[in-house]
């Protein structure tokens, strides 16, 4: 017969002050998410309400106009290396993608990526997938699936297009620019996209609302490493009860 492992338990009291306290933790950690959930609402509230305050009565220009398609192809060589991008569905940003040697492209083709270009995905943009490129991102490539506009700084600024085309207004005129039966095949028309309607203020109230729009994106951060702190917290918790 196989021996059977065993551990000691502490005395039944101390068991349930143990217990107890770990209930009490639970249900502040509750609490605290539940707030966050309530920041993250009002932060999108206000967000909206600002943008809505600066577009009312705001003249309308085609995005083609403002922001035109601008592709700039790279010459690859065999001994190049080439570090890549993509971009995240539903507005989550660009990524780096593994880097690329020369020597194992054949067909593919590369195009240049400079910062504060609108980067959109041809086959998703339809549920979000475009962003800003930021300064990290500056000298980087795309394949030919990723579409680059280049803003005119004296008209628009990217951060303020990019976050009208993810709101409701926006995304639908993109969905209607990338036609299609399948999710796969919704492909983004260039001619279509450069048509879309967009609104421009000032650009006094769009650098307004770009700064307004960075506050919120660090008091989001805050809120997520907060989630973050209480995901481990439990865990930490229940070693120092145990081990």
């Amino acid at each position: 017969m196989l021996p059977v492992s065993c551990f000691a338990l502490p005395p039944l009291p101390e068991q349930q002050r143990v217990a107890g306290s770990l209930d009490n933790i639970a249900a502040r950690i509750a609490w605290r998410r539940s707030k966050a959930g309530v920041a993250e609402i009002e932060l999108s509230a206000a967000l909206r309400a600002a943008f809505d305050k600066i577009v009312t009565g705001a003249p309308r220009r085609r995005l083609g106009d403002v922001a035109p398609i601008v592709r700039r192809p790279v010459e690859i060589e065999a001994n190049g290396i080439y570090s890549e991008l993509g971009v995240r569905s539903f507005g989550r940003g660009l990524f780096k993608k593994p880097d690329l040697r020369g020597v194992e492209l054949t067909w593919q083709k590369l195009f240049q990526i400079r910062r504060g270009d609108l980067v959109f995905s041809n086959i998703k943009a339809w549920e979000g997938a475009f962003a800003v490129a930021g300064p990290d991102d500056d000298g980087k490539v795309g394949s030919h699936r990723y579409l680059t506009c280049v803003v005119d700084n004296m008209i628009a600024s990217p951060i303020f297009l990019c976050y009208f085309l993810q709101s409701p207004s926006g995304l639908s005129q993109v969905q209607a620019a990338s036609p299609g039966s399948a999710d796969r095949n919704r492909t983004l028309s260039q001619k279509k996209l450069a048509a879309i309607d967009v609104p421009v203020p000032s650009i006094e109230d769009q650098s307004w609302f770009d700064d307004l729009l960075r506050r919120v994106e660090v008091a989001r951060a805050k809120l997520s490493d907060v989630g973050a702190e209480l995901d481990h917290l439990i865990p930490s918790l229940m070693h120092q009860a145990f081990d």
